[in-house]
């Protein structure tokens, strides 16, 4: 909407390539918090499988 309100094409292109720039910045960072979350998960998931897990069965009588 902005770019549209430009008097010149000019100006026009240049609200654009702002706007492009803002989206690019944005995604950047999403990617990056994306990535981080990833990283966290899959070291959360490492660390669970470091346990050794024992099985305890109780006998039933019926």
């Amino acid at each position: 909407m902005i770019a549209l309100r430009a008097s010149s094409l000019n100006g026009a292109i240049i609200y654009i390539r702002l706007i492009g720039q803002v989206f690019l910045i944005v995604n950047i960072v999403l990617l990056v918090i994306a990535f981080l979350s990833l990283h966290i998960t899959i070291g959360n998931y490492k660390e669970s499988l470091a346990y050794e897990v024992e099985e305890i069965k109780e006998h039933m009588e019926d």
